[in-house]
């Protein structure tokens, strides 16, 4: 028998290329990039209906939130695309991005691309064959977390890289995603927002954007998250003090911050609200940073970087002070609270800088009560010196709205109200594995509490808590993915801040702070692509990162077989973990097992909810509503590959664990289809009112009736459809035969309706406006669609009888 070789390791002589780790990074890398191909890619589709449920006006909708998410996908696509287009061998380009051979780099490339396309297909839509590519890919609230997810897979193998030229590189990509950050608020208070502006609105001096600005922009994890950037980039360059100047150039960034804070503030008297653009101050700094090449002045020390980063933090304090976002100033103080503690060892200032914070976050909380009023302090805010002190921090009743929003959004989970369900005696495991993204605005309803009308009179479509969010939209299944994946953050941030030299607490510390921000942030604000960009970048940088970096042509040039040798002896010295001077390479067919394993969740996802779905007219677009429990799935999976210390084989065993969740998922989600497949038959017949083809709204909106008969706003269509032919019908009396108004006028056979007069269709549309009125007798739009219901029958009953209304004989045929 032929003895097996020794392990030899071959001499390095150029910095490895990508996916050339140190093997301590195997488990860190393998598992993100699982976990990010499999959350991304079988996310897409759910993409596709996320934001259709939330406004009427598609074309112009659509286009404005299209132009908002071609700027992020261009964007996304930038950083991807720069070390692809600059790839030189095996050297680590220019770039945002470590150089990536153009295979590799292919799978991330493609997403942005289908969100390109996707955006473009919006701007361009008059032209039949975009209108034709672009036609399932027309929504794209979640599209922008996809490429979150894929930008954090990057930054960890970045980070992971370990040489200060890929730390500097992964610096530049953090700067970076908070200019894509930027981009997204700049669009958003031009009302470009791509998952629609739910505070916002327009009045005669223009768009004015709500609270959500403060909730997203200003709570102070934006600039702490650049300033942690910073830092750590200044620390990358202090071997090489001629290179980019990225602490000078934030400095001037600094300066023309206040200068343009100053110049917004005076112009806030009469242009919008006065605030509507200070997200796009916070970044003039990030953004000077990217671009600066100032060589460090000889003066320039270490305690001046951290002086510059410090007031960088505490400008940024004071723009979202300014915001008056009373969730943001409790989320910013829990962050500095944390970063403190981390960052201060003196007892004293540590003590009085928390004290400090702490008594402004029981200011604030405070002044959230006292504007209650059923609250027990609310004495407090007409007191006399109390009273306009508690005042300063606003006076909008916002907590108690959302009390109740969080009430009834529980009540929903807990509940079974699918019309669909019970009609066949199934109950739905709502709990379990939630409505699906983008229904809340339509299932919320039916659970309009009194007080939360009281409270808070708008629709609602998102709970204003990220995790009641995805308990609501994924149900338990993925809202224990989310948690798991910020458990698995927190605890790579507790080992950081464990094994971090003194010279890196500081990264730490911020990186610490930034998170504890941004997660009491989500337990008051609504998702959006903003926060959840800081979230995706945040674990990223916290898995990935690991203190201490070593440049790696250093290693490669002191390096010696013996030093870098894979054997046995080297294992058992690192119990268990891997030298620091050790390499090992992952084979490229492992960088490719992320993009097909969550090709192959998306594909069968997508088939089973095709199967499983009635065939339609409309039912394709039915699928993105199906896929919630699938991407839950695949997200815990993610997350078990994460405790992997090296890449795993993917079995048989694996794959048949793979396929039974699926099939599982798939069999739970198909009662989760037909409201989805309800709410698009209702978008094609408000299209078909607003369009001048009202008989074909009727079509539309029975069908969505028949699928869910208890909701309301199916019925308020199905009577504005009748209401428009009333209106063009001929004159005459009533010819309906006698029985139930509701039931003819969902289920009359579609022929029978031809030779009905004007009299008879405001019967059908009083009808359905009545049954709407019954399911939420709260909102008063129903009752004004009755009184002007009855100003069109005393118009129709002045006009004469003229020929029966089938002298257009297809008008009720359904569309082919």
């Amino acid at each position: 028998m032929r003895p097996r070789p020794a392990n030899i390791a071959r001499p390095i002589t150029a910095p490895p290329a990508f996916g050339a780790e140190l093997s301590s990074a195997s488990r860190s890398l393998a598992g993100i990039a699982k976990f990010a191909g499999l959350y991304a890619l079988a996310i897409v589709p759910l993409a596709m209906g996320a934001t259709f449920t939330r406004n009427f006006d598609f074309v112009k909708t659509m286009q404005l939130r299209g132009t908002g998410v071609l700027i992020i996908a261009a964007v996304s696509a930038l950083l991807v695309l720069s070390p692809w287009l600059t790839h030189k061998g095996d050297s680590v380009a220019s770039g945002p991005l470590p150089s990536i051979p153009r295979r590799d780099i292919a799978p991330f490339f493609a997403v942005s691309a289908v969100a390109i396309v996707g955006s473009a297909s919006t701007l361009f839509s008059f032209l039949p064959w975009v209108s034709f590519v672009g036609g399932h890919l027309r929504n794209f609230g979640l599209l922008t977390e996809v490429a979150l997810a894929v930008i954090a897979a990057a930054i960890v193998v970045a980070v992971r890289q370990r040489g200060a030229p890929a730390v500097r590189h992964i610096l530049d990509v953090t700067l970076v995603v908070a200019t894509a950050a930027s981009l997204h608020l700049v669009a958003y208070s031009f009302d470009l927002d791509p998952i629609s502006a739910i505070y916002g609105g327009r009045d005669a001096r223009g768009p004015v954007p709500g609270t959500t600005f403060g909730n997203t922009g200003f709570y102070g994890t934006f600039l702490v998250f650049a300033t942690l950037a910073a830092l750590a980039r200044a620390r990358s360059i202090g071997a090489n003090r001629n290179s980019r100047g990225a602490s000078l150039s934030i400095l001037t960034g600094g300066v023309l911050t206040f200068a343009a804070f100053i110049g917004i503030a005076w112009l806030g008297a009469d242009v919008y609200t006065g605030w509507w653009a200070l997200p796009i101050v916070g970044f003039i700094p990030v953004l000077f940073a990217i671009a600066g090449r100032v060589p460090l002045p000889r003066s320039w020390s270490e305690r001046a970087d951290r002086w510059v980063f410090v007031g960088i933090a505490l400008s940024q304090i004071l723009i979202a002070l300014f915001a008056r976002s009373r969730s943001a100033w409790i989320a910013l103080a829990v962050g500095i609270i944390v970063a403190v503690l981390v960052l201060i060892d003196h007892r004293r200032v540590r003590l009085t800088i928390s004290a400090t914070v702490f008594a402004f976050a029981t200011y604030t909380l405070v002044a959230l009560a006292a504007v209650v009023p059923s609250s027990p302090i609310a004495w407090m805010n007409d007191a006399p010196v109390l009273g306009p002190v508690l005042r300063l921090a606003g006076g909008r009743l916002s907590m108690e709205g959302r009390v109740q929003i969080w009430r009834d959004v529980l009540s929903a989970v807990t509940s079974d109200v699918s019309g669909e369900a019970s009609a066949s005696g199934i109950t739905n495991p709502r709990a379990l594995v939630g409505y699906g993204n983008g229904t809340m605005l339509v299932v919320l309803d039916r659970f309009w509490s009194f007080e939360r009308h009281e409270a808070e009179s708008a629709r609602i479509d998102r709970a204003h808590n990220e995790f009641l969010d995805r308990l609501f939209s994924t149900g338990i299944l993925g809202l224990a993915a989310w948690v798991a994946l910020l458990g698995v953050a927190a605890g790579a941030i507790m080992r950081l801040l464990r094994v971090a030299k003194p010279d890196e607490r500081w990264i730490a510390g911020f990186l610490a702070g930034a998170f504890a921000a941004n997660i009491v942030s989500d337990m008051f604000t609504p998702g959006d692509p903003t926060s959840r960009l800081i979230t995706w970048t945040l674990v990223a940088v916290a898995i990935g990162y690991r203190p201490g970096a070593v440049d790696i042509q250093t290693i490669a040039a002191s390096a010696t077989p013996a030093r870098l040798s894979l054997g046995s002896r080297t294992r058992q010295r690192s119990r268990g973990r891997a030298a620091p001077s050790e390499l090992a390479v992952i084979p490229v067919w492992w960088r490719h097992r992320a993009v097909v394993s969550g090709i192959g969740v998306c594909a069968f996802a997508w088939i089973s909810a095709f199967i499983g779905i009635r065939i339609g007219y409309l039912s394709d677009y039915g699928i993105p509503y199906a896929l919630s429990a699938i991407v839950s799935v695949a997200s815990i999976m993610g997350l078990a590959w994460l405790s992997f210390d090296t890449p795993p084989r993917f079995g048989h065993l694996d794959r048949l664990a793979l396929t039974g969740f699926l099939i599982v998922a798939s069999a739970l989600f198909w009662w989760a289809i037909r409201p989805g497949e309800a709410d698009i038959y209702n978008k094609e017949s408000i299209r078909s009112v607003f369009g001048d083809t009202p008989a074909f709204g009727v079509v539309f909106a029975r069908k969505a009736v028949e699928i869910s008969p208890r909701e309301e706003l199916y019925y308020t269509t199905l009577g504005s459809a009748y209401g428009e032919i009333a209106k063009r019908a001929p004159g005459g009396p009533v010819t309906l035969p006698v029985g139930n108004r509701l039931d003819q006028a969902v289920r009359m056979p579609i022929e029978n309706m031809a030779r009905l007069t004007g009299a008879d269709f405001i019967e059908l549309a009083r009808a359905s406006f009545q049954r709407a009125s019954d399911l939420n007798p709260y909102d008063s739009v129903h009752q004004a669609n009755l009184e002007l219901l009855a100003k069109i029958e005393s118009d129709i009953a002045s006009r004469p009888a003229a020929a029966p209304f089938s002298t257009t004989p297809s008008i009720f045929a359904p569309r082919p």
